[in-house]
């Protein structure tokens, strides 16, 4: 039997004893089984109040018990999420620390080397030519003297830059004929004459009026040695010509000193 059908039964049963209540039995009778029966149905509507209540306060906390349950979710995947993460940024940071060590082991590696190579260049000095010097003299001295105690207060990123710098101006000067106006001596006196430096392996010079002519080379420590030989003047003064773009280029036939 249904609840519903137990319900109709009992209510039927309620009237059918309320009739079989004789008129002498009085109207106390009636009044109380009114009020017994009117308790039942406000009693069975606060049960059903309740229910419905509490079946909506059920759905709100199942509802609420689930959106707890994906936030928990969300948040699992977020800490996965973020250890993935911070285990990547560790592994950068020490592929990037490597970089910096191995960096400065190179830089280290570099300054170690830098004294040697400006005492080379200092000692490569001494063959500049006065047209060479005017490119290099501010770099020149930026170098300290190794035989001094004069502190020129220079980083050694910028004495590295420096030495870089140099080295460019002598790989580039090496690659050219440069035409110079210098002064020389000879016989005494002193005249104008044109030189040609091919790099810094060889050197020709001759005067206007091809009286006086000769050929160089360097000497490392020491500078230049000179060797007059009036009779290349004219092959000198020709190339000279060729140099200052007074001549169409042609073979010049000069003499080459070879350093043992």
């Amino acid at each position: 039997m249904t609840p519903t059908m137990k319900k109709k039964v009992t209510l039927l049963a309620l009237i059918a004893f309320l009739g079989s209540i004789t008129i002498g039995q009085g109207a106390e009778v009636l009044t109380k089984a009114r009020t017994t029966l009117q308790k039942w149905v406000e009693t069975r509507q606060i049960i059903a109040e309740e229910k419905t209540t509490w079946l909506a306060e059920e759905k709100t906390l199942l509802d609420s018990i689930e959106f707890i349950k994906i936030e928990i979710k969300n948040l699992e995947e977020a800490i996965v999420a973020a250890n993935t993460d911070i285990g990547t940024q560790d592994n950068t940071q020490k592929e990037l620390q490597e970089d910096i060590s191995a960096n400065e082991e190179a830089l280290a590696v570099i300054e170690a080397a830098v004294p040697t190579f400006e005492k080379k260049i200092l000692e490569l000095s001494t063959i500049f030519p006065a047209v060479f010097l005017k490119k290099v003299s501010t770099q020149l001295r930026r170098i300290p003297d190794p035989d001094s105690d004069r502190d020129l207060n220079v980083s050694a990123e910028d004495r590295i830059q420096n030495v870089i710098s140099i080295l460019k101006y002598i790989e580039y000067f090496n690659g050219l004929v440069t035409l110079s106006s210098e002064l020389r001596e000879s016989d005494g006196e002193i005249s104008e004459v044109k030189t040609i430096y091919v790099g810094f392996g060889q050197a020709y010079f001759v005067d206007e009026n091809q009286t006086t002519a000769g050929y160089g080379y360097p000497v490392i420590g020491e500078g230049w040695e000179w060797v007059e030989m009036p009779e290349i003047a004219e092959a000198v003064h020709s190339a000279v010509l060729v140099a200052d773009n007074r001549l169409p280029a042609e073979f010049v036939n000069v003499p080459v000193a070879i350093q043992q």
